[in-house]
């Protein structure tokens, strides 16, 4: 009997390291909400990502629905925001990735929109200035406004 009790104390023991390494809680986090536009028009659907600048944590994200987002457990520190869309429709061949010159072409067609006051959707080339920026995540809430803009260079 005392050899039983024995054996199942150094099981016990043997497996509470890892146990607690697996209860590390992850770290503190925050939830991180704010507004989101490219060439000053909201961007209507998209995503929002947060990775750490260190390299070490994990990537939190969410989604941007008319220009707003809200990302719960994003970790404490400096974070890499990146903003990723989909292309606006007939925009990149076959569907595919979309260039400045058609994104400047976009943006004209959205300045033509906007004088007969009709909303066009914002695409956010992965070079915006911008994009990639980093943001400072502190304890409790934080607030983000990013507002985008074509990348140096990009065709007017």
């Amino acid at each position: 009997m005392r050899f039983r009790r024995l054996i199942q104390l150094a099981r016990l023991a043997a497996l509470l390291p890892v146990l607690a390494a697996g209860c590390d809680g992850g770290g503190a986090t925050a939830t991180v909400s704010g507004t989101v536009s490219y060439a000053g028009v909201p961007v209507q659907e998209g995503s929002i990502q947060f990775t750490p600048k260190s390299g070490k944590g994990a990537v939190a994200g969410g989604t941007v629905a008319g220009g707003k987002f809200s990302v719960a457990n994003v970790g404490l520190g400096p974070m890499a925001v990146y903003i990723s869309t989909n292309a606006p429709s007939g925009a990149g061949a076959g569907g595919g990735p979309i260039s400045t010159a058609d994104l400047a072409k976009a943006a004209q067609d959205r300045q033509a929109a906007k004088a007969k006051d009709i909303p066009a959707p914002a695409a956010v080339p992965p070079d915006a200035t911008g994009n990639n920026a980093t943001f400072d995540v502190k304890a409790g809430v934080n607030t983000l406004q990013l507002d985008l803009t074509p990348p140096k260079g990009a065709a007017k």
